[in-house]
C-alpha cells in the first residue's frame, strides 16, 4: 500500500513538473469551465468581427516553445507537449492533441503596445525574455500543426507599466516594432461595467491555441477594480482581453480564476473542473480595463523609456491606485 501510494504521488509531480518544465507556468493563476464548454477554435467563429478582432490577441511564448522550420530561420514551429501530456488530462477531454505552448495570453492596444496580466511580466529582464506570437491559432478544421512566420513574432523593447498586485494585475509592454498587419483592440475609457453585462474572451486557455468563449457568460460581481464572470478560462488565458458583446470593447483584463483541473482517481488522470449553477463558484476574476487608465494613457503618450510605472509603489493620494486591504475587491 506504501509503495502504490508513493508510486501516485510520483506519478502526480511528474506530470505536474513536465507542464511546469516545458512552458513558463509563473505564479500559477487556475480558471475554469462553467456549465457548458463555450470554448471555440478561430475557424469556428462566424462572426467576421470577432475573427478580426482575435487577431490583436498575441500568445506569450518561451524561446523554447518555438523551433526554427527552415535554415534561415523565416518559419517556426511549435516545440511543445501536447494538452493531454502536459496536464495527464483523460481521455474524454477536448483539445487533446493540441500544443500547449503559451504560458500567458496579451492584446494589442496600440500599434507598438499590449497589455497582459502583470504576474505574466514581472520585470525588464522578465520581459525581455518573452516571446511575443500573434497568429497562434488553427485557421481551418483540416489544419494539423501550425507554423509562425518570423514576421509574427516581436519581442519586449520596454515594460511601461506593471503590477502583481491582486487588485491591480497588469502590464503594458512596448514591442521591438509596430505591429502594422491588424487593428488594436478599442478599450472602454469612460463609464462603468454593469453587472449582468454580456462579455465575452479571448486567449490560450491551458497554452493551447487561439480560443474564442463566447456563450452565456455575464458579469456577475463588481467592485471598485475588479470584477467577476463565468468565463471558460484556464492558467493561459491570464492577460486574456475581456470584451463587452454589444460594444466589442474591452472591459478588463482575466487574471484569475476557479481551479482547472480535478484529478479522477479511478482513471489516474485529469478532469476540467466545472462549475455548475448550484456549485456557487466565485466566477473568474478580471481586472477592470479604466482602473489602469492613467498608466494606459502614460503608455499612450510617453516619448521616453527611462520611466517604468508600478502601482504598487507610492500610491498613496493617487486615486488610481487601491488601498491592499481587500476592502473593495470583489465585494
Amino acid at each position: 500500500m506504501i509503495r502504490f501510494v508513493l508510486f501516485f504521488l510520483f506519478i502526480s509531480f511528474f506530470n505536474l513538473s513536465r507542464s511546469f518544465t516545458k512552458n513558463k507556468l509563473i505564479n500559477f493563476q487556475p480558471k475554469v469551465i462553467y456549465d457548458k464548454d463555450n470554448r471555440k477554435d478561430f475557424y469556428e467563429i462566424k462572426n467576421k468581427k470577432i475573427r478580426d478582432l482575435s487577431l490583436a490577441t498575441v500568445a506569450l511564448f518561451d524561446s523554447s516553445s518555438l523551433k526554427a522550420a527552415n535554415d534561415a530561420e523565416t518559419l517556426f514551429k511549435i516545440n511543445a507537449y501536447t494538452l493531454k501530456d502536459s496536464y495527464n488530462l483523460c481521455s474524454s477531454e477536448k483539445y487533446l492533441h493540441q500544443p500547449a505552448a503559451a504560458f500567458c495570453t496579451g492584446f494589442l492596444i496600440a500599434p507598438d503596445l499590449i497589455i497582459s496580466a502583470g504576474h505574466c511580466a514581472l520585470d525588464q529582464s522578465d520581459c525581455e525574455n518573452i516571446h511575443f506570437v500573434f497568429d497562434y491559432k488553427f485557421s481551418t478544421k483540416t489544419q494539423k500543426q501550425i507554423q509562425i512566420p518570423k514576421s509574427s513574432i516581436y519581442f519586449c523593447k520596454e515594460l511601461m507599466s506593471q503590477s502583481d498586485d491582486t487588485f491591480l494585475d497588469h502590464s503594458i509592454i512596448k514591442l521591438d516594432r509596430p505591429v502594422t498587419d491588424r487593428k488594436p483592440l478599442k478599450i472602454r475609457t469612460k463609464g462603468l461595467i454593469q453587472k449582468n453585462t454580456k462579455i465575452f474572451v479571448m486567449g490560450y486557455p491551458s497554452g493551447i491555441p487561439l480560443k474564442i468563449t463566447k456563450g452565456g457568460a455575464r458579469v456577475s460581481k463588481v467592485s471598485e477594480t475588479s470584477f467577476l464572470a463565468n468565463l471558460d478560462t484556464f492558467q493561459g488565458n491570464s492577460g486574456s482581453a475581456v470584451l463587452n458583446s454589444k460594444t466589442y470593447e474591452v472591459e478588463g483584463i482575466l487574471v484569475r480564476g476557479e481551479t482547472d483541473y480535478k484529478y479522477n482517481l479511478e482513471n489516474s488522470c485529469n478532469l476540467t473542473n466545472v462549475c455548475l449553477k448550484k456549485d456557487n463558484c466565485s466566477g473568474e476574476g478580471i481586472v477592470k480595463i479604466t482602473s489602469i487608465k492613467k498608466e494606459i494613457d502614460n503608455a499612450l503618450n510617453s516619448k521616453k523609456s527611462d520611466n517604468l510605472i508600478r502601482n504598487d509603489d507610492n500610491c498613496e493620494n493617487d486615486i488610481y491606485c487601491e488601498a491592499d486591504d481587500g476592502e473593495n475587491y470583489f465585494l
